[in-house]
């Protein structure tokens, strides 16, 4: 990707230049102490190209002192830099104040004014492939941070960003709708059944 022949009147920009990336850190399974808190932490398992409003474990205030844990701002975009099956590349954005493990990268501090958050995310969810084949080609194909801050983004004028995250949005709300009317046809279906074998 880094040498990818992009035919755009667009800008292209690394995303360092548009964000600070880091990462997280697991605090030690030793201490008991660590956990059950009530700081979100973030495994990659959990990154699944949705918006994050909970998380499976929780961590304390002690367990940030004592690794390389940090809490990152709601509407960070986070990337699965390494995980099971499909996990690697995909990415997330937060809902809600959180930590994450080490094998996520997290943008934040993203300058809205070259890019908006939602037009990145969208981007990123399409670059899923790209950003997997450049982990591959050894036993433990991961990303990292510098593969990530080096990845180049196409950047359009914010009106069109605009227009691309709007339609991205009246789809998403598409889809939910259909998923809903999916569920009420079945739940009829499964009424006039029972009504047509009981009665």
């Amino acid at each position: 990707p880094n040498n990818l022949n992009v035919t755009s009147s667009f800008e292209v920009r690394k995303i360092k230049e548009l964000c600070t990336v880091s990462s997280g850190g697991t605090p030690s399974r030793a201490r008991s102490e660590y956990y059950n808190g009530n700081i979100p932490w973030i495994k990659t398992g959990e990154v699944i190209n949705d918006i994050i409003n909970d998380t499976e474990e929780k961590i304390t205030e002690e367990a940030i002192k004592n690794s390389s844990a940090k809490i990152y701002p709601k509407d960070s975009l986070i990337i699965a830099m390494y995980g099971q099956g499909l996990t690697r590349g995909r990415t997330a954005k937060l809902g809600i104040d959180a930590s994450t493990n080490q094998a996520c990268a997290v943008l934040f501090n993203i300058d809205n004014s070259i890019i908006l958050t939602d037009f990145l995310w969208a981007y990123l969810i399409g670059e899923y492939h790209r950003l997997r084949e450049m982990a591959s080609g050894n036993n433990q194909p991961n990303l990292n941070a510098q593969m990530i801050k080096d990845y180049p983004v196409i950047i359009p004028p914010i009106n069109i960003q605009k227009e691309v995250i709007d339609k991205i949005k009246l789809i998403k709300s598409s889809i939910v709708k259909n998923k809903e009317l999916k569920s009420k046809i079945l739940m009829e279906a499964e009424e006039e059944f029972e009504k047509a074998i009981f009665s």
